[in-house]
C-alpha cells in the first residue's frame, strides 16, 4: 500500500494560532508587532488572518497565498484600520497639510506574475480635516467624505494612480495620474 501512495493522494491540512507574533521590517520599513494571527494551510494554499500593529498602527490583516501556478494571483494582502496623521507619516505617507486626522483605511494589495501588482485603497475621511489651500477649499471633521484609487506597480514601482474617485457633500473628483492611467 505505501508503495502505491503518491503526493496526489495525500491530503494536507494544518493550522496554527500565533499570539505575540512579530516580524522585523514586515512592510514599509516598519516592524509588525503584537500580532494575533490564525494560519491555515491546505493543498490549495495558505490563508492567514488576524490583527497586528505595523509601525505602531493597529490593523486587521488577511493574507491569501494560493499554491497553484495558474491561480489568479501570487498573493493578496488586505489591511483595515483607523490611521491617524502621525501613523501615516511613520508608514511613509505623510498626508499633511492636505489630510490631517484619522482616516479609516481599507487597503488591498494583489501581487501577480511578471512583477506586476495592484494596490487598491478605500479611505473614509469623515473624521479628517481635508484642505486644498491652492483652490481655497476645505472639509472639516464630521463631514462625510470618501476617497478611492488604485496604484498599479511593476517591480514594486508605481506606474500611475488610476480610478481616483473622491466624494463628499460639496466635492466630487474623478481623475487619473501618470502614464497608462
Amino acid at each position: 500500500l505505501i508503495d502505491r501512495l503518491t503526493v496526489d493522494g495525500l491530503e494536507l491540512k494544518a493550522g496554527a494560532d500565533l499570539t505575540g507574533f512579530s516580524r522585523r521590517d514586515a512592510a514599509l520599513g516598519q516592524d509588525a508587532t503584537d500580532g494575533q494571527v490564525k494560519i491555515e494551510v491546505d493543498q490549495k494554499g495558505l490563508e492567514a488572518s488576524g490583527r497586528a500593529s505595523l509601525g505602531g498602527v493597529p490593523l486587521d490583516l488577511r493574507l491569501s497565498q494560493p499554491f497553484a501556478r495558474s491561480g489568479p494571483y501570487l498573493s493578496r494582502i488586505q489591511a483595515k484600520g483607523r490611521v491617524d496623521a502621525a501613523g501615516r507619516a511613520r508608514l511613509g505617507f505623510d498626508t499633511r497639510p492636505f489630510v490631517d486626522g484619522p482616516v479609516d483605511l481599507d487597503l488591498d494589495y494583489t501581487e501577480r506574475r511578471g512583477g506586476e501588482a495592484l494596490v487598491a485603497i478605500n479611505a473614509g475621511l469623515e473624521q479628517a480635516q481635508v484642505t486644498l489651500s491652492a483652490v481655497g477649499w476645505e472639509k472639516r471633521p464630521g463631514v462625510a467624505m470618501t476617497a478611492r484609487f488604485e496604484v498599479p506597480l511593476k517591480d514594486q514601482r508605481p506606474l500611475s494612480v488610476r480610478n481616483v474617485n473622491v466624494r463628499s457633500a460639496n466635492a466630487r473628483l474623478d481623475a487619473a495620474i501618470g502614464s497608462g492611467a
